[in-house]
């Protein structure tokens, strides 16, 4: 798509791409979160602040 001169489409995919990451891995803790803001406060909650993941992944998604 980059290469295709779709930059606007490759960034919108690659931004679900992390959403949809983060809602699998809290999946793993429990239960499941479909608002944004809930995602990247509970991925936030279960895994930067416990550092079990980088911090920078959380940084991704906000």
């Amino acid at each position: 798509m980059l290469e295709g001169g779709h930059a606007d489409f490759a960034a919108s995919r690659a931004c679900y791409v992390c959403f949809y990451t983060a809602e699998a891995l809290l999946l793993s803790k429990g239960p499941s979160y479909s608002r944004h803001s809930q995602v990247v406060a509970q991925f936030g909650r279960h895994f930067a602040k416990t550092r079990e993941l980088d911090l920078r992944y959380h940084r991704l998604l906000i």
